[in-house]
Formats: C-alpha cells, structure tokens, sequence
C-alpha cells in the first residue's frame, strides 16, 4: 500500500521521506595500481573525493583485479567521517584471477566464496577474518571494522573516500585497473516529512483527483 501510494506522490513532486525518492546515482571514479609479494598497494590510501548529499545507498567496484592468490587480500572502505567497512579479507581462494570485476553490495546474494575460484560478481562485503583482524597500517583506522556498507546511509557523502589495500602474506602478487565508488544520495530539495496515515490518504485522492482531471 505504501509503496503504491509513494508512486502517486512521486508523480506529483513529493516524497515520504528524505531517501524515499528523487534519489541520484552519482559514479566516482579512481585510479588503481599494483598489488605487492607482501605489503601496501602504492599510493596507500587510494582516495576519491565525493560530492555532498544524504547518503541512500554506497556501493564500490574493484575493476580489473589480477592476483595470484586473492585470499591474500585485505581491502578496507573509510568514509569522510571516518566510518569503515571491510570489504574483502581472507577470501578469494588460492586460484589465480585475471581481470576481474568485482561489485560490493550489501544487498548481494552471496559473499565472495573462501575456498572456490574467484569470478567476476557482485557480492557483499565478505570479512572471514573477525576473530583475529590485524589492524592495517597507518593511516589507517585501527579496528574492529564494518562489516556492512549501509554503515554510511544517512550521512553527508561530502569528502575523501579512502581504499586502503594490502596483501598480508608474502609469495604473491597482483595489480588492479581502477575503482569506483557508486554513491546513491537523496535530494531533500522535494521532500518532505512523512505525515500521518489520514494525510497520507487524503495526498493520494488529491492526487489522484488530478491526474483523472487532467486526463478529461
């Protein structure tokens, strides 16, 4: 019911809520870099920075990975304010990758598998290290870390966004092409709060009023 009634108000300029609709999808794009036998990707952060707005939604994409061994791999997201989640630790498996495109979403259907080979997907944050986590290296933030992206919903997306990679064992290697940080934000400009169910009914009729007149 509410969503239908959401419809109706989205046609004619209102919204339930802040992040319920007239929501923009904004594509940051950043450089990537090689992965060393053991240690940091240089340069260590890599940063995007973000334009302002409420954050509905984060996502980030890891384009063109090549690793020898990803379960060697430790990829933390930090936001402008300091909020963090792990993206990718202990996970991968031990089969080489080759230019693989990987899409972080905490609305995935699966998490990055730890024994199996690593394909291109969309997955959620995957961490099979919670119980012994290392703290990366400065500057880092010391743990413990996220473990979802919607840790950023509601916040000001305004910022430097941080990727810090490592690889945290030695004997292997990689690179990868780029990232991407796909952020969702809400534009408050024509919302407004949500009201009462008995206004609610009574914005839909009007609405609805409208369209049949205007159809007539």
């Amino acid at each position: 019911m509410k969503q239908a009634l959401q419809q109706v108000l989205a046609a004619t300029g209102l919204c339930l809520s802040s992040f319920a609709c007239h929501a923009a999808l904004t594509v940051y794009a950043g450089g990537g870099g090689g992965i060393p036998v053991q240690g940091l990707v240089n340069p260590y952060p890599l940063v995007i920075e973000a334009g302002g707005g409420t954050i509905v939604d984060v996502d980030v994409k890891l384009k063109g990975l090549w690793h020898t061994y990803p379960d060697d791999l430790d990829i933390l997201l930090v936001g402008p304010q300091g909020q963090q989640v792990m993206l990718m630790s202990d996970v991968g498996g031990q089969f080489d990758v080759f230019g693989v495109h990987l899409l972080f979403d905490d609305g995935a259907a699966d998490s990055i598998p730890d024994k199996d080979q690593l394909v291109s997907g969309t997955y959620k944050p995957s961490d099979n290290n919670l119980q012994v986590e290392v703290p990366f290296e400065a500057p880092a933030p010391a743990g413990p870390y996220g473990s979802m992206l919607s840790v950023f919903n509601g916040l000001d997306a305004a910022g430097a966004w941080s990727l810090f990679i490592r690889d945290d064992t030695s004997g292997d290697s990689g690179a990868f092409n780029g990232w991407e940080l796909h952020i969702t934000t809400a534009d408050p400009a024509r919302a407004v709060p949500e009201p009462a169910s008995a206004a609610l009914f009574g914005l839909a009729g009007l609405a609805a009023l409208g369209v049949r007149r205007r159809r007539g």
